[in-house]
């Protein structure tokens, strides 16, 4: 029933359904405007999932929400998880930061009552990228430490804790790599390549990884380069560069340098 996705959404804020509803209307909207056809919900659910996978963000929004209706009809709890999370994401992605605090969050407190510990998991970790581009610091700080909790419980790391931070360093590094119609790279992924860089740094630097790190540092100092940003830039290619020079790694640390010139 729906009923479960308002409470979810009432839970975080108090006009959340409201905002819910206007949402979903302009999703349909966007189905009826460009003559979509109906789908089933597992189609619907494969087209957001397919639109994620390609970062095509404003695709992502709208199938997931019509997946999102359907499964609601039916109370499949841990498939509304998953459609609040794929709308959370591509709201992310749209820099729409707002709505997509209350789609993750909303997703975050059904999937903590189910008590289901993996999609907590990657839930926080949506969450704690956000929360780093939307320039939340204090939140970003309270997501660290249950980064640390659910991932490295007594300081002792999961088994699939550096699976999980090199994946975060994959979705980085493709939207670093994403570049527009005239092969320029596009500012907004650039952004956002930041979140999962900057949480994957802090999952290495607590695993003591010291190579993810130097070359997380690395592609940091590329992306605030490209932002414009040179001090910022110079101050993550000279970390990357100390960790590479005490490694041995004479190739990184000649392309350090020449960027350091």
């Amino acid at each position: 029933m729906i009923s479960i996705v308002f409470e979810s959404m009432r839970s975080i804020k108090s006009n959340g359904p409201d905002l819910y509803n206007n949402d979903r209307d302009k999703a349909f909207k966007y189905f009826k405007l460009r003559g979509i056809p109906e789908g089933s919900k597992e189609l619907n659910e494969t087209r957001a999932n397919q639109a994620d996978n390609a970062s095509i963000w404003e695709e992502e929004w709208a199938f997931a929400h019509k997946a999102l209706v359907g499964y609601a009809k039916k109370n499949k709890v841990e498939k509304i998880i998953d459609m609040l999370f794929g709308i959370g994401r591509a709201h992310k992605g749209l820099e729409n930061y707002d709505l997509s605090y209350l789609y993750l969050k909303s997703a975050l407190f059904l999937a903590d009552r189910l008590n289901h510990d993996n999609l907590k998991i990657q839930l926080i970790l949506d969450l704690s990228v956000l929360l780093f581009i939307s320039n939340s610091k204090n939140e970003f700080e309270d997501f660290k430490k249950m980064i640390l909790e659910k991932l490295l419980p007594g300081g002792n790391p999961l088994k699939q804790t550096a699976d999980l931070s090199h994946n975060l360093f994959k979705e980085g590094l493709k939207l670093q790599q994403w570049r527009d119609k005239k092969g320029k790279p596009i500012k907004s992924h650039l952004k956002h390549a930041t979140g999962y860089y900057e949480v994957t740094l802090f999952i290495n630097k607590n695993l003591g990884d010291q190579n993810a790190i130097a070359f997380t540092l690395y592609n940091l100092g590329d992306i605030w380069k490209e932002l414009g940003d040179m001090n910022k830039a110079r101050l993550y290619w000279q970390e990357s560069l100390n960790i590479f020079s005490k490694k041995g790694d004479n190739k990184h640390v000649l392309e350090l340098k020449k960027r350091l010139l």
